[in-house]
């Protein structure tokens, strides 16, 4: 009798966009550099290397058509209700398209760079515990 592999997999997505349409649409590509450079999101003044290629890659990704396919494993939302790069409306539209379990968390006061934020890990490390 071959053993079953009991581990089980959990996701947990901070500041996630459903799709990537605000850079894929964009009529002005260089103005989205620049705004993530003067937010931060982007430090490398060598980065990106090729604006059509860095942006080819976010027309290949689009989470609200796989997020339904993570269950049944857990999942966890975490967004930033002061998220200045990914509208909270975004992690909205992916709970409602994911499949069970789910959970969804705004951080009040949190902007995108979530990883900075204490609040926000202790929560996302607590919810990793509890699922072990």
């Amino acid at each position: 009798m071959a053993s079953q592999d009991k581990r089980v997999s959990y996701v947990a997505a901070c500041a996630c966009p459903a799709e990537f349409t605000f850079f894929t649409k964009a009529d002005d590509p260089s103005s989205i550099i620049d705004r993530y450079r003067s937010i931060g999101v982007i430090r490398d003044k060598d980065f990106p290397h090729s604006t059509e290629e860095w942006l080819n890659g976010f027309r290949l990704v689009s989470p609200i058509k796989y997020v339904a396919g993570i269950a049944p494993r857990p999942l966890l939302l975490v967004h930033g209700s002061e998220d200045e790069t990914v509208e909270v409306s975004d992690t909205h539209k992916l709970y409602e398209r994911a499949g069970e379990p789910k959970q969804l968390i705004i951080v009040e006061g949190a902007g995108h760079r979530l990883r900075q934020s204490d609040k926000a890990m202790t929560i996302v490390i607590g919810w990793l515990k509890s699922h072990t």
